[in-house]
């Protein structure tokens, strides 16, 4: 569902997350054929084991279209 102009920056944010231990904060759009585009606010962290892999990555998703528009 993620709009196709915001695929490349988000995937750019979570490898930032993942890769380089950044916080994940990022605004998106949803294309809901419905509603029309839905505007969210993703904000995480990437949680790791003692060795450093990646076990998770937890977060929240608000959708905030009307503060948007």
């Amino acid at each position: 569902l993620l709009h196709i102009d915001d695929r490349e920056a988000t995937a750019a944010a979570l490898r930032a997350a993942i890769d380089g231990g950044e916080a994940l904060h990022l605004d998106a759009r949803l294309q809901d054929n419905a509603q029309g585009p839905r505007w969210i606010d993703v904000r995480g962290a990437v949680e790791r084991d003692r060795a450093g892999r990646v076990v998770a990555l937890a977060g929240v998703v608000n959708d905030v279209t009307a503060r948007v528009l």
